[in-house]
């Protein structure tokens, strides 16, 4: 009786394994802790270098290996396989690159957002801050601009009238603007008359120095047709004096006339007295 139910035993296992198939899992290495799934069915877990076999019907299978890295990391295996009934197959197991789990990728589009956020206002604080700094610049440069063009100074002057005629850093004023090119255009005349003295004076002095040099017996004769015009002369000397300069300029021209007076008495029909009557 034992005999023959271990033989229909045996019969049954048979028919079994002729209508199945059995793949075997292959673990490598550093596949410690991997759980593996076979059709979304779990069967065991790796451990390395592991030989572990399940047994399945014949047909396409799907064969899944996951090992968790965190929350937000998995290494995944996955291979497709193809079973024949009776047939035994073999998959050899290794864990690729970890990648990002459907929870890891969540939080790694929050991230990507709010790192752009912070970036948007990083930039608008920048915009702000160079936006502060332009304007407290052009404010500075117009009062340096209008303290310039108070003082005298001609080309701050066309600058305050361009500044109100385009309504650049003051309110747009056609008559402001106006009396500003007014100001500056006579400023101009002035300073042209200044340099104009300054360089007749520099011209004078040259001149007296060349005939009588440090002597003032000196009767040295020199080219100098300039010396005559009496009225230029007269007009030059009588502008007002308005630098520390030109008082400087002044009193050694005064000097220079005087030693001058000094060698006209000593000899009234000298070079040196003749045109000393001109200056």
């Amino acid at each position: 009786m034992k005999l023959l139910l271990g033989f229909l035993l045996f019969a049954f296992s048979s028919a079994v394994l002729a209508s199945n198939s059995l793949v075997r899992i292959d673990c490598q290495q550093d596949t410690n802790g991997a759980a593996v799934y076979l059709d979304g069915v779990y069967q065991f877990e790796c451990e390395d270098y592991a030989k572990l076999p399940i047994l399945t019907t014949a047909g396409a299978h799907e064969l899944r290996v996951v090992r968790a890295v965190g929350r937000e990391f998995e290494q995944v295996f996955v291979k497709s396989i193809e079973l024949r009934a009776g047939v035994p197959e073999r998959v050899r197991v290794s864990l690729p690159e970890k990648t990002l789990t459907a929870y890891g990728q969540k939080q790694e589009a929050q991230r990507k957002e709010e790192a752009r956020l912070a970036a948007e206002k990083a930039e608008q604080r920048r915009r702000e801050q160079a936006r502060i700094a332009a304007e407290k610049a052009a404010q500075e440069q117009l009062e340096k601009d209008l303290a310039s063009a108070r003082a005298g100074n001609a080309a701050a002057m066309e600058r305050m009238a361009q500044r109100y005629r385009a309504g650049e850093g003051v309110p747009a004023n056609a008559q402001t603007a106006s009396e500003w090119e007014a100001k500056a255009e006579r400023q101009k005349k002035i300073d042209d008359l200044e340099a104009s003295k300054m360089e007749y004076f520099a011209m004078s002095e040259s001149a007296l120095l060349g005939i009588y040099g440090d002597d003032p017996g000196s009767s040295q004769i020199i080219s100098a047709p300039w010396i005559v015009a009496p009225t230029f002369t007269a007009e030059l000397l009588s502008t007002p004096v308005t630098t520390t300069d030109q008082q400087i300029k002044d009193s050694r021209l005064e000097i220079l006339r005087r030693q001058t007076a000094a060698a006209r008495w000593a000899n009234p029909d000298s070079l040196v007295a003749r045109v000393a009557d001109k200056l």
